[in-house]
């Protein structure tokens, strides 16, 4: 419900809803397992995408991992050659950090400075000062799915040069960078033509010396930028 987001809100950044956002849409735009997300305007008339944090989970996910811990316990007597209790430390530390939003803003900037040269591709501004660790306000951005055919038809955004940018960026980050930011699916993935002020700020040259990545993938001026969203 609204109430209870508006509270965690204002719990977390300390003060009235009316005192951070000019405006809020009460119903969420989108919603995963563990937040939903809000369309918000700034007191300055910025508009915002707003991921709230469902209102006690942190206590449901501390309930689930002792349940795991005495699942694992119970099945490593049952078969003493096939423990399972190593795995628990490693789950809860992933998921303690999937549940601090101040690590995944670090992470999209993180990310951010590492497509620095890459106009084609776009990390949300993380606003830092209307965020917290269970809120996260990033920049709004208007663009196509990549799963809508028909969106991206009408758009004049061609689906082909999208899947070579995805590709490419992807590649990017496992192979070049060692560090990916994006949960790869549909809703986390957005497309729009290229900002004129994106191309503005970077050359679009090759490294020098090129490196191996750009040798094996050479990426072309782009006229579409792809939104790397982690919702």
């Amino acid at each position: 419900p609204f109430d209870d987001a508006k509270r965690l809100i204002e719990a977390e950044l300390q003060q009235p809803m009316n005192a951070i956002f000019a405006e809020f849409e009460e119903k969420s735009l989108a919603a995963a397992s563990l937040a939903q997300v809000h369309r918000a305007v700034t007191l300055n008339g910025e508009a915002v995408a707003v991921k709230v944090q469902y209102p006690n989970l942190q206590r449901q996910v501390e309930a689930d991992i002792r349940t795991l811990r005495f699942l694992a316990w119970v099945l490593g007597r049952a078969f003493p050659g096939y423990g399972y209790e190593w795995l628990i430390p490693e789950f809860e530390a992933s998921l303690r950090g999937e549940l601090d939003f101040r690590r995944e803003a670090e992470n999209a900037r993180r990310i951010s400075n590492l497509f620095s040269e890459w106009p084609e591709i776009h990390v949300p501004v993380v606003l830092d000062r209307l965020s917290g660790g269970r809120v996260l306000t990033m920049e709004w951005i208007d663009g196509v799915k990549l799963s809508d055919e028909t969106g991206l038809a009408d758009a004049n955004l061609d689906a082909s040069q999208c899947a070579r940018i995805l590709s490419q960026a992807f590649s990017a980050m496992i192979f070049e960078f060692g560090f990916v930011h994006c949960d790869p699916h549909a809703g986390n993935l957005l497309a729009r033509r290229m900002p004129d002020t994106a191309l503005k700020h970077s050359e679009f040259a090759p490294a020098s010396p090129p490196s191996w990545f750009n040798l094996l993938l050479p990426r072309q001026k782009p006229k579409i930028q792809l939104v790397l969203l982690d919702h």
